[in-house]
This record gives C-alpha cells, sequence and structure tokens, in this order.
C-alpha cells in the first residue's frame, strides 16, 4: 500500500547513484522536487549521432571528477523511505500566463476524450497547442467542453490542430520532438484537407482544421 496514487519507481542499482538535482545543480532532499539525475562511473558515452544532445544530457559530475552524470530530463522526489517518485517530464513543464501546466496532463485530459485517440501538447510563445487524431465525431467547440470538465481555464489548449497521424518513436509512442519540429508540415498536412475536401470531414469543424 502507498500513501499516495504515484507509484514509485524504486530504488538505485548497482554502481549507480540516483539524486534529484535542483537548476543549480544542487542536490536536493527528501520531498523536495527537481530533475532525477544519474551519477555513475558506467554511463553510455552519449547519444548515437546526436552530439548537442549528448553534450547537454552527459556532464561531468560536479561533485565528483570519477564520475560523469546523466541528466534524465524526469522530475520527481526522493520518497523518506529512500525510493523515488515520478512527476513528470522537465521538458513538459511550461508556464502559461504566470502558472505552472504539465503538458502531459493536458495530453491525458485529451485522451480521455473519447473521440481523441492520440494527442501531443507543446508550448509555444506562451499559448499550449495540441495536435490531435480523431477517431470519432468531435468539433473544436466540443473538445473545449470537454477539456473544461477536469482542466483550468489556462490549460485548454489556445490552438487544437487536426492531424491525420502523429510521428512515432520506434516503440510506438508520440515522438513529442518530432512533433515539435515537424509543426509546419502538420500545418500542411491540415491545409491539404481543406484543399481536397469542398468541406472538412464529418464531425470536424473548420475551426478545429484552422485553430
Amino acid at each position: 500500500d502507498r500513501p499516495t496514487e504515484r507509484v514509485p519507481w524504486g530504488r538505485p542499482v548497482a554502481d549507480k547513484i540516483l539524486e534529484i538535482w535542483g537548476p543549480e545543480q544542487q542536490r536536493l532532499g527528501p520531498g523536495e522536487v527537481g530533475e532525477l539525475v544519474v551519477r555513475s562511473a558506467y554511463l553510455a558515452d552519449g547519444y548515437w549521432q546526436c552530439p548537442e544532445e549528448t553534450a547537454s544530457r552527459f556532464l561531468p559530475d560536479p561533485h565528483d571528477p570519477g564520475r560523469r552524470v546523466f541528466r534524465t530530463g524526469d522530475l520527481g522526489r526522493i520518497q523518506v523511505d529512500g525510493s523515488f517518485e515520478f512527476l513528470g517530464r522537465r521538458d513538459g513543464q511550461v508556464k502559461i500566463r504566470g502558472y505552472r501546466v504539465s503538458t502531459l496532463e493536458v495530453e491525458e485530459a485529451l485522451l480521455q476524450v473519447p473521440a481523441v485517440s492520440e494527442a501531443s501538447v507543446a508550448a509555444q510563445d506562451s499559448q499550449l497547442i495540441a495536435h490531435v487524431v480523431l477517431t470519432g465525431s468531435c468539433t473544436a467547440a466540443e473538445l473545449r467542453s470537454e477539456l473544461a470538465q477536469s482542466l483550468a481555464e489556462w490549460k485548454i489548449p489556445t490552438q487544437i490542430h487536426l492531424a491525420q497521424e502523429l510521428p512515432k518513436t520506434l516503440t510506438g509512442k508520440v515522438d513529442r520532438p518530432r512533433v515539435r519540429r515537424n509543426q509546419s508540415l502538420l500545418d500542411r498536412l491540415g491545409q491539404l484537407w481543406q484543399h481536397q475536401l469542398e468541406r472538412p470531414p464529418v464531425g470536424v469543424d473548420e475551426d478545429l482544421l484552422r485553430a
């Protein structure tokens, strides 16, 4: 039995030290929320053919010259019993109108809508932008109304783009970085639908295609 609904990640394996760090690479104590960092003398060399991402994630250990650190990008905290609790992704935490918002929370709310099969949410220019794949009938107004039942007003995406599909990783998950990089491509997909069809697909209004 756990005191919270979140499932703990467990404890580190041999030769690995797991810590929670703050924005200044300071170690945080139990209960404090920060980035999960792996410290070890035995880490991967980096990401394959991605030198910039490798340089930002694999760093010399500022606390021990004999080790390196891997910044996971995961947010979490250490429980009193020494286990780790996952709270989301660092790049999924954004500020909208002064409020801290988790894009994962918004994605989960979108996926609770029966007509939505896939969703990806990102922040751009202090606005939330959602890309969704629909499998059923749903207008933009209906979609926002559904979100309003579980999300605060500032968590509802300002723009909602309809896509035929979202890019996937090799493991079949939505590739969020590619969604952000391919924003213009997804926009063109929406334009292509409008160009090929005299009117939007049944159940999808033009606001959803253009928003």
